[in-house]
This record gives C-alpha cells, sequence and structure tokens, in this order.
C-alpha cells in the first residue's frame, strides 16, 4: 500500500501540521512518546478516542483521516453568510445551576458551545467552563472561566490538583483531588473550608479534566 494511503502516515501528517512534536502530541492526548511514535509507524492501531478528539478538538475530518478523502480540516457552515469557515477556539460550555444549595456541584451541558475562547497561554485547553459557587474560592471565583484538559488514562492523574469530574451520581464537580487510603475511591477537597471534603468512588467517574489555567475579569 502507498504509504500516502495508511492511515498512519495521515496521522502523522496530523501532527506535522498542529506544529507538534511526538513528544507534545504524546501530551495532548493523553499518552506516551512511544504510543505516538508505533502509532505513526503502523505498528499501533489509532484508538476511536483519539479519532473523536482530533475531530472534536483541532477539527480534523474523520473521513480523510480513515479514508484519505476530502481534506484535512472541517468546515463548519456560517448561518450568518452561508460561507464556510474554519470554527477557531476553546469552545465554552455554559454551566447551569448548582445541584442543591450550597453544593458546589457545576451542571454542564457538553453539546452545548454559546463561545470560543482563543487562549495562546493555554494551548492544551480543550475546554472551557465558567464557575458558579464558592466552593473553590478563593482559587476560583463565581464567573471564572477555568481551561480544561482531558484525561484518557487514569494513571496520567496528576495528585492535589484541580479537575473537573464527571460523575454518573453527582453530576459535574471542580474539586482538587488527592488519594484515598481506598485504592477504589479518590477524595475531593474544595478550597473554600467551609465545604468538608468527601470520596466518590472510582466507578463512579466517567470522564475527568485537568484544568490548566483560569481566565479571570476584574
Amino acid at each position: 500500500m502507498n504509504e500516502q494511503n495508511k492511515i498512519s502516515y495521515r496521522f502523522s501528517e496530523v501532527r506535522k501540521a498542529l506544529g507538534f512534536s511526538q513528544g507534545d502530541f504524546a501530551r495532548k492526548l493523553s499518552t506516551t512518546q512511544g504510543n505516538i511514535s508505533n502509532m505513526e509507524s503502523g505498528r499501533r492501531e489509532i484508538p476511536v478516542e483519539t479519532i473523536i478528539f482530533l475531530n472534536e478538538m483541532f477539527l480534523i475530518s474523520t473521513e480523510w483521516l480513515l479514508t484519505g478523502k476530502g481534506s484535512m480540516k472541517v468546515l463548519k457552515i456560517s448561518s450568518q453568510n452561508g460561507g464556510n469557515i474554519p470554527v477557531v477556539g476553546v469552545p465554552l460550555i455554559p454551566t447551569e445551576a448548582f445541584a442543591g444549595w450550597g453544593g458546589g456541584n457545576v451542571q454542564i451541558a457538553e453539546h452545548e458551545i454559546s463561545e470560543r475562547y482563543v487562549i495562546p497561554d493555554f494551548k492544551d485547553a480543550e475546554f472551557v467552563l465558567r464557575i458558579k459557587g464558592s466552593s473553590m474560592y478563593p482559587k476560583y471565583s463565581s464567573g471564572d472561566v477555568v481551561a480544561c484538559r482531558r484525561v484518557n488514562e487514569r494513571k496520567f492523574i496528576q495528585w492535589n490538583k484541580v479537575y473537573v469530574l464527571h460523575t454518573s451520581s453527582q453530576g459535574v464537580l471542580i474539586k482538587r483531588i488527592k488519594k484515598s487510603e481506598d485504592p477504589n475511591y479518590i477524595i475531593c477537597i474544595s478550597e473554600n473550608k467551609e465545604y468538608d471534603p468527601f470520596e466518590v468512588p472510582l466507578e463512579d467517574i466517567t470522564d475527568l479534566a485537568l484544568v490548566v489555567g483560569v481566565i479571570r475579569s476584574e
């Protein structure tokens, strides 16, 4: 098979077009540089979730990546002028009301995007989320916008860092997480000392994202 007809070749072309080294690309995809090298050489299959991520984050055409048909970048239609324009920036996912009085649980609708932010300082950000409530004060105030990067593998968790957690029982939480004595749980900690720490079972966590920065209005 001609090299250009291989998905591994197109995967490598995506990395180069985005300007990432293999190491940077590995960090972006929450994997290892060795895995990136193996995917580019064809020794390792490209995971479906990676293909979806490239489409959602960088607008890489899934059809082009899988088949070579069409162009690499996805263009979306502007309903205002009827023309094709590239969607640029990190999506702001709107927050809803807290789940219960003072609970500190941020509810988000991930399929909705209210606007997009161009954030050069946070190149690893995949989405931004507006904080509501006081559970993470003084580190984050209500109204702050936090930039987040998904974690695809639990072994890459950085303990004592702030994460956005999507849980099946409590919805979306933004908390500092620490190890629990029970390996099947993590401890969620609020910056506001009026909120007590609590444990969440690992099996209850359906998605996880590291907070990589904050945008604050004076």
